[in-house]
């Protein structure tokens, strides 16, 4: 069975993004007035450069290298022939260089679309960065957006020492710091993240790396160790309110946890006075524990918002939406395993997609190959598919490790039932969704109890067994009672009666 846990709780962690976008989104200028801007901008003569090279190497990636590199100097206008370029051979670029060149040519904001670069194209971009890094090695950008291209393949430990070069050129730069947290926090290893984030002086002035080491104090279940300084910044009358704004996303989550709703209510208004899309999404999860707190809707549309989308989306069961505004929050950060574990979900079980949800776990399993619920939700939509050779290849490669969590288990033996229904072995396929029920209402968890159990009455129908009606009656009355919409939606959408077959 397809599995999600929509409950999850959500920390306010810094996104990681290329150094293009995260400029673009303006969280990198300073807070202080003549404070130099993180990191540096390039200088025209690097421009230039990348202009000449594109000249001589009339080709995509060298045009989308300029018109990156120009975007990020402040110098767009310096780039307009390689955009037009660029546009000109669209199909050769990948989606996100396209919008590059409109953003220079002056015919979108930035966004990312519908589509991510393919791990070829991430591939190739690796390549073209580690030429370049030979000859720039102090290019301490570059060295963030090598590690980000590393863990999107799935290669961590190249990314840790991409990442490591980075700091050691520039130790205090709030890029690197906020993105060096974010690469161990996808390492699981919260306490080297809260280490970099701790070992900088500038940790303890600058809001958004306060920001962060809230945040990721809270995902160790720490004591942040600033929280008086990080009280003081968003009390300060003196910093523009979209400087502080994650900083009182992280503190209301702590209000919030700790069960203070009217101090985390009003810091959550504080910080959606001027919000990026990372505290948008965090307000969006915190409306289900405080039910007088909404976000406005003019928020939502918001640039690159689509976590805050698809789970608004979620919550008031517009599950296409929902699902394709997963799959753009995948095409942003790649690397999470967030977007990916909603989007399997709501794809395969909810709407049926099975090529896209196949599409989303596949790209998610790249950055987590020992992910539990990626792998079991691939083989679910694959044998959901009737691809049952492609489902059977994945399901091999389970490890017995991820099982030895009782509830994995319980879910991978509800999947293998699904395996066996759908290769014709209905009495085995029934033994294993029955194991599974049994398993899963030992650990006292009334609602995979009912989703185990409508997944084997779908068996049963699809099947056209004996069995199929009693099955269905006692799906609909383990529903009955949940307040699970995502539940009563599968429930209401099982056939009524057997399928000829």
């Amino acid at each position: 069975m397809s599995t999600f846990d929509d409950k999850q709780p959500r920390r306010i962690v810094p996104r990681w993004r290329d150094s293009v976008a995260t400029v673009v989104a303006g969280e990198l200028v300073p807070f202080v007035t003549g404070e130099r801007a993180l990191p540096p901008k390039p200088s025209i003569e690097v421009v230039e450069r990348r202009l000449a090279e594109w000249r001589k190497n009339p080709s995509v990636p060298f045009a989308a290298d300029a018109v990156g590199v120009a975007l990020v100097s402040g110098r767009p206008e310096l780039a307009r022939d390689a955009a037009t370029f660029l546009l000109r051979n669209d199909k050769e670029g990948t989606p996100a260089s396209r919008r590059l060149a409109n953003v220079v040519l002056g015919l979108e904001s930035f966004e990312p679309g519908d589509l991510a670069p393919t791990l070829d194209q991430t591939r190739a971009a690796i390549h073209r960065l580690r030429v370049r890094l030979r000859g720039e090695p102090r290019n301490s950008i570059g060295w963030i957006d090598l590690a980000r291209h590393y863990v999107v393949v799935g290669l961590p430990d190249k990314a840790v020492d991409a990442m490591r070069r980075a700091l050691a050129l520039e130790p205090d730069n709030r890029f690197a710091l906020r993105s060096a947290a974010r690469l161990h926090l996808h390492r699981r290893d919260v306490e080297e993240a809260l280490r970099v984030l701790r070992k900088s002086e500038r940790t303890k002035t600058d809001p958004w790396l306060l920001a962060s080491e809230v945040a990721v104090a809270t995902v160790a279940d720490r004591q942040p160790r600033f929280i008086k300084l990080a009280r003081a910044a968003v009390a300060s009358r003196s910093i523009d309110p979209k400087h502080t704004s994650e900083l009182a996303s992280a503190l209301a989550t702590i209000e919030l946890r700790e069960g203070h709703r009217g101090e985390a209510r009003r810091l959550f208004h504080h910080a959606l006075v001027s919000p990026n899309e990372n505290v948008i999404a965090q307000a969006e999860w915190a409306t289900q524990n405080l039910p007088t707190f909404h976000v406005p809707k003019r928020l939502l549309e918001r640039p690159r918002s689509f976590e805050a989308r698809a789970w608004e989306a979620y919550r008031s069961n517009r599950w296409m939406e929902s699902f394709n505004e997963a799959m753009r929050w995948q095409s942003d950060e790649p690397f999470s395993s967030r977007p990916a574990r909603m989007g399997t979900f709501v794809g395969s079980v909810l709407v049926q997609d099975y090529v896209r949800s196949e599409a989303m776990a596949r790209r998610a399993l790249q950055a987590w190959p020992d992910d539990f619920g990626m792998r079991n939700n691939l083989v679910f939509s694959l044998a959901s598919a009737g691809q049952l050779p492609k489902a059977n290849v994945e399901a091999a490669a389970m490890k017995d490790e991820l099982l030895a969590d009782p509830r994995n288990l319980a879910v991978w033996t509800a999947t293998q039932g699904l395996l066996a229904f759908r290769e014709g072995s209905i009495a085995k396929g029934r033994a294993l969704y029955n194991a599974a029920i049994v398993s899963l209402g030992l650990q006292k968890d009334a609602d995979a109890v009912a989703y185990a159990a409508a997944f084997l009455a779908r068996e049963e129908l699809l099947a056209g067994t004996p069995e199929s009606i009693e099955a269905l009656a006692q799906a609909r009355k383990l529903a009955q009672g949940s307040s699970s919409q995502p539940l009563q939606a599968v429930i209401l959408g099982l056939p009524t009666a057997p399928v000829s077959r």
